[in-house]
């Protein structure tokens, strides 16, 4: 008999999206780190700041190109209806 078991239910995390674009240089690299804050009405409550980061790499062409990205933030624990999500920062770095 096959036992299958969720070790998160109810889920204790929720993901953030962020979209990105731009332009990236020819042969150049792009790094965009990308820094979220959860905050909560609740001052009991506390959240912090979370990030994540993008790579895109255009090191091999003579010409600049336009890129999309989504950069997923996981929230742990799980945004509740009292939070609010916040793009707080987005940094660019080409190499």
């Amino acid at each position: 008999m096959a036992l299958s078991a969720s070790f998160d239910t109810p889920q204790s995390g929720s993901v953030s999206p962020v979209a990105i674009s731009g332009t990236v240089p020819a042969q150049s690299q792009l790094y965009a780190y990308v820094t979220i804050k959860v905050s909560s009405t609740n001052p009991s409550s506390a959240r912090s700041q979370l990030y994540s980061n993008v790579q895109y790499f255009n090191n091999t062409t003579f010409t600049a190109k336009a890129f999309t990205a989504t950069a997923n933030i996981t929230v742990v624990p799980k945004v509740r209806t009292i939070d609010t999500v916040t793009i707080s920062n987005i940094d660019w770095v080409v190499e």
